[in-house]
């Protein structure tokens, strides 16, 4: 009935007012209900997974820690749990997952670079340029030592190896391999021996690449003068001294 109290009674043009709009909705919700189906379907199934950056670590392994395989939904795949899994495994430093739809995932991952070796539990351990203890060491066991300066036995952490660590993986590859040994004092203070036997006082664990830089033009210096390196140090890297032989 009207306001005024009067029947009104639905005309052609009022029936087809409400049809359209109600037909229009209905079609939406078939078509979002098909859309959904699809979406967790075979179509979007991964076809084509690639892995990069890979040298320590296996494909197989590394596709079972993130839960991808070729019955993976590409477009439900959550990337970010995913990756919190991949980058709570030792080797892997960073991992990036890429989705493009609907077939493909491609998983990005920056390993660990082992920069030396110390002890723990008795077993000799790999470390990473960030101080992260890696697996034990074998091949690669001709890398630096990091050892306690006082010659105690130090369960190595992040922050007792962390320094040492950073410093190895600042220097630049040739300079890196005449490292035999660095040591931790207790205040964290840093001394390095090289094969030839020169004693590197390195000082704080800080400014790594200054006076990595500074090492090494000392060092060729001497080289080119012919003259043996006794000591380097190299606390303060604008200003760093030498003993010659």
């Amino acid at each position: 009935m009207t306001p005024g109290g009067e029947l009104h009674v639905a005309t052609p043009d009022d029936l087809r007012r409400w049809r359209i709009p109600a037909i229009a909705f209905l079609i939406l919700v078939v078509v979002g209900s098909v859309g959904f189906a699809a979406t967790r379907g075979p179509l979007f199934h991964a076809e084509t997974i690639r892995v990069n950056g890979l040298e320590h670590m296996g494909r197989a392994d590394v596709l079972r820690i993130a839960g991808i395989d070729a019955s993976t939904n590409v477009f439900t795949l959550n990337t970010a749990a995913a990756v919190r899994r991949l980058e709570a495994q030792p080797w892997i430093a960073d991992a990036t997952i890429t989705k493009h739809l609907p077939t493909t995932v491609v998983v990005d991952i920056r390993e660990h670079v082992p920069v030396a070796v110390t002890e723990s539990a008795g077993v000799p351990r790999l470390v990473a340029e960030d101080g992260s203890l890696l697996e034990v060491a074998g091949a690669l066991a001709t890398l630096p030592l990091i050892v306690p300066a006082d010659g105690s036995t130090v369960e190595p952490s992040i922050e007792w190896v962390g320094g040492a660590a950073r410093a190895i993986a600042a220097m630049p590859t040739v300079l890196r391999s005449q490292v035999a040994q660095v040591d931790v004092a207790s205040d964290g203070e840093l001394q390095i021996d090289l094969r030839s036997g020169a004693a590197i006082t390195y000082g704080p664990a800080e400014e790594f690449a200054a006076k990595a830089d500074a090492l090494r033009a000392l060092l060729r210096w001497a080289a080119g003068q012919g003259r043996p390196v006794l000591s380097v140090d190299v606390r303060v890297p604008t200003a760093p001294t030498a003993r010659l032989g």
